[in-house]
């Protein structure tokens, strides 16, 4: 036991280290459950590359068809047409062919007609290029990758981490490199081709990402001077401002993708494979992201900040050491199942 009122050395972590290492969650410790999200992460990487090749490079009778893995990039822009000399047409004559058809429930952009304007906008599609999906997929896992080795690498100072009752940081930077990646895929699956929406989304989930990572730096701070005083009766703290923002960026990419989820599900009803899979992969990968930010609240809500006081850092310490653990734990098996979904899903969703 450490001294009431007395510094905790390193010595002392360290024999709290070892006494650590023996963690487990479902009879596995920590440090084998982030080599098991290791090793999952290498196989799905090395069947991405490997049907990518054989793809690219196989005979007609070894390649495997993936049907909507080429995304054409859209841009819309907004044109002013004078409604006096404007062309009489509108886009209700289009045809989808295979059997695909608009719901009477909704309608195509089409005549425009104001009493208040002789001008108005008629948006226009250009296209500008076809992206192959593959490589967004795999700079994905090769990301994550990278990240999960290095970790694993440095055990020391991945369990010093733990034993000092701070969460893995690395966990974080892993997630702002690779989610932009995800939810681009995510996005061309439902039918989102238009490059500034994908910025957006991809922009979105990174600042989340981020949010998160400076809300947990700040958690961890010990200065008196975490707050920020907002009005004569309350303040806010810093971490917390951090948090907050991290759900504002989060929601503003599911909303972006789940209107146009709704749209394509309301106008063009379809009861295909593809379509179910997409739709089950999307759902989960957004529980998963969600579980993400709802863990670091209860982790803000449960755990203790770092004290500047000597005499209180002992019972501090102690206090900070298992939700520190717990929450890990939780962390990588949300990874596991988000990769493992979306690895999976992705290639039998378009496989034809």
């Amino acid at each position: 036991m450490f001294p009431l009122g007395s510094a905790v050395t390193d010595a002392e972590k360290k024999e709290t280290l070892i006494s650590n290492d023996s963690k487990k969650s479902y009879g596995i410790t920590l440090w084998y459950w982030a080599f098991i999200q290791f090793i999952l992460t290498s196989v799905i990487l090395a069947l991405v590359g490997g049907l990518s090749f054989t793809q690219s490079f196989g005979g007609s009778t070894v390649k495997i068809t993936t049907s909507r893995l080429g995304i054409p990039i859209t841009q819309t822009l907004g044109v002013w047409v004078n409604s006096s000399t404007m062309k009489r047409h509108t886009f209700d004559d289009l045809v989808f062919g295979d059997g695909a058809t608009l719901s009477t429930t909704c309608s195509t952009y089409g005549m425009y007609s104001s009493t208040i304007s002789t001008m108005y906008v008629r948006p226009v599609i250009l296209s500008t290029s076809i992206v192959d999906i593959r490589y967004f997929i795999g700079f994905y896992y090769l990301l994550s990758f990278i990240c999960q080795i290095a970790s694993l690498l440095a055990t020391t100072s991945y369990y010093r981490k733990f034993n000092d009752g701070k969460n893995n940081l690395a966990g974080s930077i892993e997630q702002s490199l690779t989610t932009p990646f995800l939810f681009t895929v995510l996005c061309t699956q439902v039918g989102i081709t238009d490059v500034c929406i994908l910025i957006n989304v991809a922009a979105n989930m990174f600042a989340f990402s981020v949010f998160q990572l400076i809300g947990e730096t700040l958690f961890e701070d010990k200065s008196e001077y975490g707050s920020v005083d907002m009005w004569p009766k309350g303040s806010f703290f810093f971490y917390a401002i951090a948090h907050v923002s991290g759900w504002f960026t989060l929601l503003c990419a599911y909303a972006t993708i789940l209107i146009n989820m709704s749209a394509s599900r309301t106008c063009m009803p379809a009861s295909d494979t593809f379509t179910s899979l997409t739709t089950m992969m999307i759902l989960i990968e957004m529980v998963c992201f969600l579980a993400t930010h709802i863990i670091q609240f209860i982790s803000m809500k449960i755990k203790p900040r770092p004290v500047a006081a000597l005499i209180d850092e002992y019972a501090n310490y102690i206090n900070r050491i298992d939700p520190t653990y717990n929450i890990e734990f939780a962390s990588i098996i949300i990874g596991i199942i988000s990769k493992l979904t979306f690895g999976i899903l992705i290639y039998i969703a378009n496989l034809s």
